[in-house]
């Protein structure tokens, strides 16, 4: 099934990629920042983490801003690079435009194994190198 994500507050570190790992992105834009912090702690990505960054945030500014610069991008501003879909006042309206949001998308699915395949088309490195990990932890 499609899966929509509905973020409330901050998004950091492996937030990041939890929000990433979905489908569709809603984040509340009065509060909260996406933030990958690992550069400001000095921790490593693992490969299939690197190719899953760069399928999901396929600009190059964008992806260097989060990955090299740890921005903290509020919600406004990851709509406008892409990274999330809508934007939201306030935690209950981030959850209903998530619920709507979820509701439109379900509708055009009929067949959740042939979404799953096109994911994997869609995002091939990642599912490669995940698959060769052979589900090694991040």
């Amino acid at each position: 099934m499609p899966t929509v994500c509905a973020v409330t507050d901050h998004a950091a570190a492996a937030g990041c990629a939890l929000v990433l790992a979905h489908d569709y992105v809603v984040m509340r834009e009065d509060r909260g920042f996406f933030y990958m912090s690992e550069l400001d702690v000095g921790l490593k990505f693992v490969k299939y983490f690197e190719v899953f960054f760069n399928e999901k945030i396929p600009d190059n500014q964008t992806r260097r801003d989060v990955l090299l610069r740890s921005a903290r991008v509020t919600a406004r501003e990851a709509m406008a690079r892409g990274i999330v879909d809508r934007a939201a006042q306030g935690i209950e309206g981030t959850i209903e435009e998530a619920l709507r949001l979820a509701e439109e998308v379900a509708a055009t699915v009929s067949d959740g194994s042939k979404l799953a395949e096109k994911r994997k088309l869609m995002f091939s490195e990642t599912w490669r190198h995940v698959s060769a990990a052979g589900g090694s932890k991040l």
